[in-house]
């Protein structure tokens, strides 16, 4: 996902989520930190990248609700509705102040089809209780470009 706004936090408007979420980790990566991705490339393969401490949480047990209206966006021909996460449900971990990456293994992104666009990555994350969280990720990548 690539935000240019300035913050992209959980109980905002600024991430698009599926109301059926209910695991979500999201890693953000400064470009000021990484300014080769100030080129317009996007991330590459056997890349780490050092995700940044603002706005990164991971958060498992989660709750998406509803817009009003509802918000349904249509994806290869599906219909997905989405809404804001709840941050006041589920169990939030906040980052600390060191030890946040992103690994990308691969990365295929399909500029005629987008959403045959795929990637495989590896994260960890240090909470401010110090547990270290690691995970893996495989599948489809979607773009939101605001």
């Amino acid at each position: 996902m690539i935000d240019r706004d300035q913050h992209t936090v959980v109980g905002g408007d600024e991430i698009l989520l599926s109301t059926n979420t209910t695991n979500f980790a999201g890693l953000k990566v400064d470009v000021a930190t990484h300014p080769d991705l100030q080129t317009g490339i996007p991330p590459t393969a056997n890349n780490t990248y050092v995700a940044s401490t603002n706005d990164s949480n991971i958060i498992h047990d989660f709750q998406v609700n509803s817009l009003i209206p509802a918000y349904f966006f249509t994806i290869d021909g599906t219909s997905y509705e989405f809404g804001n996460g709840d941050a006041s449900v589920g169990t939030l971990h906040e980052p600390a102040t060191l030890g946040h990456t992103v690994t990308i293994n691969t990365i295929n992104i399909d500029s005629t089809n987008p959403s045959n666009s795929t990637i495989d990555v590896d994260y960890t994350f240090v909470n401010t209780s110090g547990e270290f969280i690691s995970g893996h990720y495989e599948g489809s990548l979607g773009f939101i470009e605001d």
